[in-house]
């Protein structure tokens, strides 16, 4: 409790100035030294020692204000930059299962519109003659090398997208249990102000150029392979759109204009 202008209130002070990051840290920081202070002036006061002089012990054995306030300094920075490192893993967790969900949905399109809409490339590419005949030998029943392509295309394609999904998955998982024992959720660490604004600007990008790649892919190459640029579309545009609400969300906590 504040006894005045005494040692320990311009030691505090003094504290207060060396003091950095987030404002609830240094609050805690500050009133946690407040209490050991006087808690420790005290009870020398009620052994029978002069206010002032206790006061003065106290401090001197609390350590130098500016030694203090950098080990706690130290220690904030550590923990941002964990914090930071933790949501960028988050992040590519996330957009490697998005990956992998992409591989879900091209399997849906390749089952409506089949396989050269989604895997073939434009017509009239020429393909090197080692690179046919190697398609060919992993598909002897395809008809020709643009058909042995596609077969190739598709299965190394699905392959690529289901193992980064799976990476993806087991990235989160380790998240979560690591997150179970810090006691900070999954969900709150991809809502944090980083991730929202990263994730979002980068779905919203990758949204962007899948659709501008598909686009071209449908109205100058007969639609040959737009689907595994679209799938990715299919997948980025909810992301966005769930970081876009997580960011208006919280604009509207903070009571700042939407519009």
């Amino acid at each position: 409790m504040s006894q005045g202008d005494g040692p320990i209130e311009n030691y505090l002070d003094d504290l207060l100035g060396r003091l950095s990051g987030r404002p609830s840290e240094v609050r805690r920081a500050l009133r946690e030294a407040e209490d050991h202070l006087y808690s420790d002036a005290d009870a020398r006061v009620a052994a029978g020692e002069d206010r002032h002089a206790a006061e003065l012990e106290t401090v001197a054995r609390f350590g130098n204000a500016a030694a203090v306030a950098e080990s706690f300094n130290l220690t904030h920075r550590s923990a941002t930059l964990r914090e930071v490192i933790e949501q960028l893993i988050a992040l590519a967790g996330l957009g490697l299962v998005a990956i992998g969900i992409s591989g879900l949905v091209e399997i849906a399109m390749t089952a409506i519109w089949g396989k050269v809409w989604v895997f073939a490339d434009p017509p009239g590419t020429h393909y090197q003659a080692a690179s046919c005949r190697y398609w060919e030998s992993l598909h002897p029943h395809a008809v020709g090398c643009a058909q042995a392509y596609v077969a190739e295309a598709m299965s190394d394609g699905l392959l690529y997208r289901f193992v980064a999904g799976t990476v993806g998955l087991v990235v989160l998982a380790v998240l979560v249990v690591m997150g179970r024992r810090s006691g900070r959720r999954i969900r709150g660490v991809l809502a944090t102000p980083v991730t929202v604004v990263l994730g979002g600007v980068a779905s919203s990008a990758a949204a962007a150029v899948f659709l501008a790649v598909g686009a071209d892919r449908l109205t100058t190459g007969s639609g040959h392979g737009a689907g595994q640029w679209l799938s990715a579309v299919v997948v980025s545009v909810p992301i966005a759109a769930a970081f876009g609400w997580a960011a208006l969300r919280r604009i509207r906590r903070v009571g700042l204009p939407v519009w």
